[in-house]
């Protein structure tokens, strides 16, 4: 059966994409408009945890557990921020081995500038979307991410 020409694409898969680029694009021009434009997603997400965990210690550990990333990646990320100037990382005396990671002033700026484009953003997408809407869509996006974890264990 051939696509019809002005029918969208009705996969799943496709739609998420879309959807994960549209959003990307957002805040890519959003981003510059309030003058953050060297940051990624990435970056702004682990800035924005530090943000709301500033009331804890975190380590390098204690991110890998959080976050779910494996020390690599958490080992680029923490070295790319903190040559950016975004984070900071400081002995512990008990511990000289130990590192605690912490936002600086200006990863603290920016993470809230992003906050603040994040929300913006948010509120763009709910747009004439009712709550009754959001509902389903939230529980039909809770199935399938159930549906794709369950798939993985057979």
């Amino acid at each position: 059966m051939e696509k019809e020409e002005n029918r969208p694409c009705r996969k799943l898969g496709y739609s998420i994409k879309q959807m994960n680029h549209d959003f990307k694009g957002r805040l890519f021009r959003e981003g510059l408009a309030e003058g953050i434009d060297e940051i990624t997603l990435m970056h702004a997400w682990i800035l924005g945890y530090l943000q709301h965990n500033e009331d804890r210690d975190i380590y390098q550990k204690t991110m890998e557990a959080d976050l779910g990333m494996c020390r690599s990646a958490v080992t680029g990320l923490v070295q790319i921020l903190e040559k950016k100037g975004y984070i900071v990382r400081e002995s512990v005396p008990s511990d000289a081995r130990l590192k605690r990671i912490r936002l600086t002033e200006l990863g603290r700026s920016i993470s809230l500038r992003v906050e603040d484009t994040l929300d913006h953003i948010e509120n763009t997408m709910k747009g004439d979307i009712s709550e009754e809407e959001l509902d389903i869509f939230f529980k039909v996006s809770d199935k399938i991410r159930n549906n794709l974890k369950e798939s993985s264990l057979k």
